[in-house]
């Protein structure tokens, strides 16, 4: 019986006039910091379901590297009046907002910056009075959750600053008060600009996104050069670089049929540039000879023959290029992993941290899984071993053309001696059916 009461007590709260209100427990802290302050109410101080129930406006903002994340959104189910709730620059599980959906006093809700990937959690929303919807500066990259989402009365969705490709989860998304669409900043593809965008803009809204850069070729007599890209902008001060030069229009298309002269100031180059074909020009630059030391800037400027400029700093450096394996032997199955770390350091075995500078990884037999560039010159990516007893080759090359490689050695899986306790009786040279005994 007093186990039964000390468990009623972290339940209920004697509130003013003698009233007992059931207590809300927050799990994290930083929300409940979030509440106290929108509550106007003393650290530590009980938090019950109808002063929550009245909450009509919420902040709740933290920041990613610091103690300030929120985790957990326990308790906002209870915010039933809540009409304005703003979730920014916090690390949240997608699956935790489902509670958020079913919030149907909501008019804006903002949730941004937080590292939400899809958008599953709005499959089944009920959000009958909610106009605005802000999910800028997150990792999305499919719309297919909006299909079962209830937003009779949405009118404004941004969605800047993903990873969208394409709108194909739009189709039979029933939004018929959506007014205007925010996608700028996304890698949306040729189809998505030529097709799906239209229609959108035929259902009178308003669409606002970017062209993506490459994302369709036209001749140069049908359309100026708007913009000159160059790259890379570092050059190896020992041996030849191959310069690439892009041309496109004020829709970010790649102009073709155009012609690229490249001066240099100290090296050599090869001049006109090679016309790829697609909207890129190639050239081979050469650096003096004797240089005795790196990190010299070499000016590099590019010229149509129409007349459009552009110049850049060509550096000229060394790099030096590794790659390394956790663990160089793994056992022979489909579920053995090992961690892959690739760095690059200039000459001074410093870390190399360079716009455009990216790596592939291959293997000849296993997996890799996407590769994560830590911004500090070092690349991380996860090995997955085949069920294969031999080799493995795995190989980094860098987007300047540097190629470095390292082995991994699979083991038959096995009992160690040195280890186990079982003794081995019986074997075959040759399959047989029979088993092996043991003891």
């Amino acid at each position: 019986m007093m186990q039964r009461s000390g468990l009623l007590l972290l339940v209920w709260a004697l509130v003013s006039n003698g009233v007992w209100a059931e207590v809300v427990e927050i799990p994290d802290p930083n929300l409940r910091k979030a509440l106290e302050q929108a509550l106007k109410i003393n650290a530590d101080e009980d938090i019950t379901k109808d002063v929550l129930a009245k909450l009509e406006r919420l902040d709740v903002s933290g920041n990613l590297s610091g103690s300030d994340n929120v985790r957990y959104l326990t308790g906002l189910e209870y915010c039933r009046s809540l009409q304005f709730l703003s979730i920014s620059s916090i690390l949240i599980d997608a699956r935790k907002l489902e509670s958020v959906s079913k919030l149907t006093k909501l008019v804006s809700l903002s949730l941004g910056r937080s590292y939400i990937s899809n958008l599953d959690w709005l499959n089944g929303a009920d959000l009958p009075n909610l106009t605005k919807l802000s999910l800028s500066l997150n990792k999305i990259k499919d719309l297919s959750g909006l299909n079962g989402a209830d937003l009779p009365n949405l009118t404004d969705l941004f969605l800047n600053n993903n990873l969208i490709e394409d709108l194909s989860g739009f189709n039979g998304v029933n939004l018929p008060k959506l007014q205007k669409i925010d996608f700028r900043d996304n890698p949306i593809n040729k189809e998505t600009v030529l097709i799906q965008i239209p229609k959108l803009k035929n259902n009178n809204i308003n669409v606002s996104f970017n062209y993506p850069i490459g994302w369709n070729t036209v001749d140069v007599v049908e359309s100026d050069v708007a913009k000159i890209i160059i790259e890379p902008w570092l050059a190896f001060f020992d041996r030849e670089t191959k310069i690439f030069v892009g041309l496109f229009d004020s829709t970010n298309r790649f102009v073709i049929g155009e012609t690229v002269n490249l001066i240099v100031s100290q090296g050599t180059i090869q001049s006109p540039a090679i016309a790829n074909q697609d909207g890129t020009y190639s050239a081979i630059y050469s650096p003096p000879d004797n240089l005795s030391k790196t990190n010299i800037t070499v000016s590099l400027t590019a010229v149509t023959n129409a007349g459009k400029r552009k110049s850049v700093g060509l550096i000229l450096t060394n790099t030096k290029l590794s790659i390394s394996v956790k663990q160089t032997k793994l056992q022979a199955i489909e579920t053995a992993k090992t961690q892959i770390t690739v760095t690059i350091e200039n000459g001074w075995n410093n870390p190399l941290v360079l716009g455009g500078l990216s790596i592939e990884l291959t293997a000849e037999r296993g997996s890799i899984s996407e590769i994560t560039d830590n911004k500090n010159g070092t690349f991380n990516a996860t090995y997955t071993s085949p069920n294969f007893t031999a080799k493995d080759l795995i190989t980094v090359q860098t987007s300047f053309g540097e190629e470095k490689t390292v082995s991994i050695d699979f083991v038959k899986l096995r009992p160690d001696p040195s280890t186990s306790k079982l003794e081995l009786v019986g074997s075959a040279a040759a399959q047989t059916g029979n088993l092996i005994n043991l003891r």
